[in-house]
């Protein structure tokens, strides 16, 4: 076995130095070799071998403990490039080993000057469209890392064949990517905090400001401090907030995915945190659906694409209450319904049948604040509540029957959903014990009949 290959007892994969037992090894057998001028390339070949990557998978990386780069501090990266520039050898491998590893330092020398930048501005007071700038460039070169990261995985799961060097590389390139990410990240973590702190000093001069028009009112709040906790209980209660700047760059700056959340007017600062509205049909045989999806002369009103009724629950209690039907169902959701508080998920199955998993209506308790809002339930930040659908066949429209069935099944799924634009959603992401090997398509409900098949199948948002 490679000697090399072997994990010391004391040795940690996430805190490699130079005297760890394989470097420290290596580095002894390599000057040997040096000094009595005998051939180093077994010893070389030994350390250095790339065997795993083979069987490497970038979604669950995990290297031999001596050759997980990002875990070796810079003293130990210099010594083994002054090692291999030492040898001078013709060996290719050794060459491209040595251009890996310069490669790997020259982008973390790179990462360590970007973040020195960021600190030195940040302690300098420096203005809010410096900062601006700064961060807008820290978060288009933050995407385009995440863009290669995105093209080596597909590259790893397409070229099997390709020489284990070559592999490396990429191996590496990965790691530097994401220390690239890292650093536009805590940059833009930074930048954020600064400019909470300008923040801060604005609306306190602001405030100092009203506070001057009335010269009486500074010495009364000395004493009475407890007017600013009322204030804040105060617009705690009241719906119109706004969001500040350094809050949606923070935000932004934590975001992990390649895309935002869909579902908002776009994602800068001024629309990051307002929903897209669309304009949907108030009557006739397209009520509920939206006017992107069909072509027809019957009114229409605008709606925001997502929302949540606070008393959509104590409505749904009521209607369950009275011997729920298909009438009575469609009758609630002409007088009682908002448009978008819920979600329909359906089978892809034409004729629906006891032995297939039922369809299901899931109200929305929380929808995402912001184009960078998700949380552990959805990609897009939305909480739901399930409700079992029954299947009319008279009708050939799913309805809100009873609950019994739903009830005698497993209905606390705690599987992430991930409701992207013609994505299916797996029938083990579901609640139920029928969890059959099915998709399932879903929308945002807008009050439309319940069919098996619908247009446009699979877009929750546009």
């Amino acid at each position: 076995m490679n000697k090399y290959r072997k994990r010391a007892a004391n040795q940690s994969v996430s805190l490699q130095t130079e005297y760890s037992n394989s470097h420290r090894s290596y580095f002894q057998s390599m000057h040997e070799h040096i000094e009595q001028k005998s051939d180093f390339y077994s010893t070389f070949a030994d350390f250095f071998n790339f065997e795993f990557v083979d069987r490497i998978s970038l979604k669950n990386s995990d290297p031999v403990a001596h050759l997980n780069i990002p875990t070796w501090d810079i003293q130990l990266l210099l010594k083994h490039i002054s090692l291999l520039k030492e040898i001078k050898s013709d060996k290719k491998s050794v060459n491209n080993t040595l251009d890996t590893l310069e490669l790997y330092y020259n982008n973390d020398q790179k990462n360590i000057r970007h973040v020195s930048e960021i600190d030195n501005m940040c302690m300098e007071s420096p203005e809010l469209d410096l900062l601006r700038k700064k961060d807008d460039e820290n978060h288009y070169n933050k995407i385009l890392s995440m863009k290669e990261i995105e093209h080596l995985h597909e590259w790893f799961d397409k070229d099997r064949d390709s020489d284990q060097c070559t592999k490396m590389r990429n191996l590496v390139k990965f790691w530097m990517y994401e220390k690239d990410v890292s650093t536009y990240k805590y940059s833009s973590e930074k930048i954020a905090r600064t400019m909470s702190v300008l923040e801060d000093e604005i609306i306190l001069d602001r405030l100092k400001g009203q506070i001057n028009k009335d010269p009486g009112l500074l010495p009364l709040l000395h004493k009475k401090k407890h007017i600013f906790d009322a204030l804040t209980r105060e617009n705690e209660n009241s719906k119109v907030t706004e969001s500040s700047e350094s809050y949606f760059r923070k935000s932004r700056a934590s975001w992990p995915n390649l895309n935002p959340t869909p579902g908002f007017e776009g994602c800068d600062f001024h629309n990051y945190d307002k929903m897209r509205k669309i304009s949907i049909y108030t009557s006739g045989d397209f009520r509920g659906f939206t006017v992107d999806e069909i072509s027809d002369s019957a009114p229409t009103k605008e709606v925001d694409i997502a929302t949540v009724d606070p008393n959509l629950h104590t409505k749904l209690t009521k209607y369950l209450a009275e011997n729920p039907s298909f009438q009575s169902w469609k009758k609630f959701v002409s007088n009682e319904f908002i448009p978008g508080s819920a979600l329909f998920f359906r089978p892809y199955v034409l004729q629906p049948s006891e032995n297939t998993k039922p369809a299901f209506f899931a109200t929305i308790d929380r929808k995402p604040t912001n184009c960078f809002d998700r949380n552990l339930i959805t990609e897009q930040g939305i909480n739901m509540t399930f409700y079992i659908l029954t299947w009319s066949d008279e009708n050939a429209e799913w309805y809100l029957g009873s609950q019994i069935k739903l009830e005698t099944k497993n209905s606390t799924q705690r599987r992430r959903l991930i409701l992207e634009k013609n994505q299916s959603v797996l029938a083990t992401q579901l609640p139920g014990k029928k969890n059959i090997d099915a998709n399932f398509f879903n929308t945002i409900y807008y009050g439309g009949a319940m069919k098996s098949v619908d247009l446009d199948d699979g877009k929750i948002f546009e």
